[in-house]
């Protein structure tokens, strides 16, 4: 079993391991069990780490009685990643494009 309310896991740490372990999420699941405000946003961030989720689009009945469409979550074992990407290593991150920001020029003085 996945362990994803460990303390100390970042949202998308704890939003991967659940769809790892029940395949599929909603927003209001992943805020009741969870305890993420914006499961899109880490949804999109997993998917720019390359791991395959798809949205479905589910109609449910609110609380109303009206007819209303969410998105829900699945982990794709046809595209995208398995396991997550390894970190970039200092080297490949000097070989790209050099952004000039003061986060970047301070971290590069340090290194000479």
């Amino acid at each position: 079993m996945i362990e994803y309310r460990m303390a100390g896991r970042t949202q998308d740490d704890r939003v991967l391991a659940y769809l790892q372990q029940y395949n599929s999420l909603t927003q209001l699941e992943a805020l009741s069990r969870l305890g993420v405000l914006r499961l899109a946003a880490c949804v999109n961030r997993l998917r720019g780490e390359g791991w395959g989720i798809q949205t479905e689009r589910v109609s449910v009945a609110n609380r109303y009685g009206d007819v209303s469409s969410i998105a829900r979550y699945h982990l794709d074992w046809d595209e995208g990643l398995h396991e997550p990407k390894p970190e970039p290593s200092m080297e490949s991150q000097l070989e790209g494009p050099r952004h000039f920001d003061a986060l970047a020029i301070g971290s590069q003085a340090e290194l000479l």
